[in-house]
């Protein structure tokens, strides 16, 4: 689009080049101006998925490189697979995580083989996270998700496929002696 006062090109305004990890262009001086990446430090762009975040790129479970980081969004950028030593595939004791499996259009699974494993395990002392759009297998005796101390946790339009058993579950509180206070938020599950 060139600024000439007409949505052109196939595209929604009059500097729309259809690439969100350049910004949303404006009309200055009649030329169409990008401001750059829309993305905070420390997060990527993804332009396939109009997405920004960090992304979880490795296909193994596990702890991101660097950490889990207070309060960011990870993407799933492909599917997860645990090994049979993978106890919790992503252990979250970092407050404000967020793990989204479905970034754009492609919903990603998280796949746990190990018995007694947990795909999402959120544990520690006042920690929130959240865990949206995944698909998350699990075999016998195994937790979609589960949640222990005094975390707090939002689900939203998971996906959790057990084998049925009596010792399966979707989703775990496990309470332990003490006073603690959970806030859990199920939508879609």
């Amino acid at each position: 689009n060139d600024c000439n006062s007409q949505a052109d090109e196939g595209g929604v305004s009059l500097c729309d080049d259809s690439s969100f990890c350049n910004g949303i262009e404006t009309c200055q001086g009649g030329s169409c101006v990008s401001p750059g990446n829309p993305c905070v430090a420390g997060e990527t762009c993804n332009e396939q998925d109009d997405v920004c975040g960090i992304s979880l790129t490795s296909s193994s479970c596990g702890i991101p490189s660097g950490g889990w980081q207070a309060g960011k969004t990870y993407y799933l950028a492909n599917n997860v697979i645990g090994s049979a030593a993978d106890i919790v595939c992503f252990p979250i004791a970092v407050q404000g995580v967020t793990i989204d499996c479905t970034p754009g259009v492609t919903r990603y699974s998280i796949t746990t083989t190990a018995s007694g494993s947990h795909g999402v395990r959120v544990t520690g002392n006042l920690i929130s996270a959240t865990v949206k759009d995944c698909t998350i297998n699990t075999p016998l005796t195994s937790v979609g998700i589960g949640i222990s101390s005094t975390t707090s946790l939002t689900a939203i339009n998971n996906i959790i496929t057990t084998d049925n058993s009596a010792s399966s579950r979707g989703i775990t509180v496990q309470i332990t002696t003490g006073t603690q206070q959970r806030t859990i938020l199920l939508t879609n599950n």
